[in-house]
């Protein structure tokens, strides 16, 4: 899995946040699996076709930042990248010397990351698994030191619930999380901003959207949260929630960017275009699409 190309929001789902055993696999409405989904847009990620938008530079260096400050509080090395898709954080991860276990549910996902991972970091410790976030029974208890979902797994794998308490299976004592997902804010906004009042309340109910991608021709069922919501499902599963946060202080990053690194220079640029149009607040709504979250299991 990993960070996905938006188009609209279609429907609230449902009267509850949580499905049954039966509803967690398949999704309803003639939407896709996630598996289905990113083996379908895994074509996107080889043309890096979503790499250049704003809003994931943006939330690439949050979401870089944050990682960083995550691997000060561990004590090992091992991590685990949960539904890593084409592996560019495992490849972050292995060129600081972390020993990286990858699952995804995608097979062509798995593929990009088999061969990403096997021009940059050949002869590093990095490990490439199928596996479905929500049941890793591969892996053993306490085998990790950090599990990283980033790219909003927790919203796509059917039951967030089932994935915490794996992860929380998985690591060690004291060990941490970093989590990001779907923030429930923007996609109702965007549904009351289009008088589409009726969707926003069941949104706002339920906590799931069926969303469609690349010009309708997918449709997928996310759970979506708020800071709140997010900390209860951890703090369940026994995590201490040390930082709950929108990734939308970019006005933070504007003047903090590193000047160098081919993604610096790109969002640099793309940050002066934004300012130099007062554009502003366009891209702070954008990049606080998502939430992240650090915890540490106790």
């Amino acid at each position: 899995m990993a960070a996905r190309e938006e188009d609209e929001v279609e429907s609230g789902e449902g009267p509850a946040a949580e499905h049954s055993a039966e509803n967690r696999a398949t999704p309803v409405d003639g939407a896709v699996s996630s598996q289905d989904y990113h083996d379908r847009i895994s074509s996107r990620y080889q043309r890096n076709a979503m790499v250049s938008r704003l809003s994931h530079l943006l939330e690439d260096e949050f979401a870089e930042r944050n990682l960083a400050q995550a691997l000060r509080r561990i004590h090992g090395r091992r991590v685990l990248d949960a539904g890593g898709g084409d592996g560019r954080w495992a490849e972050w991860l292995a060129r600081r010397d972390y020993a990286v276990t990858l699952v995804d549910n995608s097979e062509q996902m798995l593929r990009l990351a088999r061969k990403r991972l096997a021009k940059s970091v050949a002869g590093l410790s990095v490990q490439v698994l199928p596996g479905d976030v929500r049941d890793l029974c591969a892996l053993n208890d306490s085998s990790f030191d950090l599990v990283y979902a980033q790219g909003d797994v927790l919203s796509y794998c059917g039951s967030p619930a089932d994935a915490v308490r794996e992860f929380a299976r998985l690591l060690v004592p004291r060990g941490v999380l970093v989590a990001s997902v779907d923030n429930l804010s923007p996609y109702w906004i965007r549904l009351v901003s289009a008088n589409r009042h009726e969707e926003a309340a069941s949104v706002a109910k339920s906590r799931r959207s069926t969303t469609s991608y690349v010009g309708g021709e997918l449709r997928l069922i996310t759970h979506l949260f708020s800071p709140n919501s997010l900390g209860v499902l951890l703090r369940e599963a026994g995590f201490t929630v040390c930082s709950v946060a929108a990734k939308a202080a970019w006005a933070d990053l504007v003047d903090t960017v590193p000047a160098s690194g081919a993604r610096s220079r790109a969002l640099r640029d793309r940050l002066a275009v934004a300012r130099s149009r007062g554009r502003h607040s366009d891209f702070a709504l954008i990049a606080a699409r998502h939430i992240e979250a650090t915890a540490i299991l106790l």
